[in-house]
């Protein structure tokens, strides 16, 4: 199975505020989203996750490659913070 890049611009920003391309239930309760990032913001950008108390748990896999896992009752804050990375640090989400 291959993996597509999808960069959040504009346009797809929109669509993670309504669809949430790229997230998929981990359990009933939770929201699992893979992310890439910058390898020089990782620590930065964990540091900004940490700090959203409750919003997401984020596990750093390989280089700027992360995984967030959010409540599905956080799913709002959620897409919040990943539009303000897209914006302020070039993230991306991964299908």
């Amino acid at each position: 199975m291959r993996r597509v890049k999808a960069w959040i611009s504009g346009v797809t920003s929109e669509k993670v505020r309504n669809v949430m391309p790229g997230v998929a239930p981990t359990h009933a309760q939770m929201l699992d989203v893979r992310v890439e990032v910058d390898p020089r913001e990782v620590v930065f950008v964990k540091s900004l996750v940490e700090a959203s108390e409750g919003v997401a748990s984020i596990f750093a896999e390989h280089g700027g490659s992360l995984t967030f896992v959010s409540p599905v009752t956080r799913r709002a804050a959620l897409v919040e913070l990943l539009v303000d990375l897209e914006r302020d640090h070039g993230a991306r989400v991964l299908d």
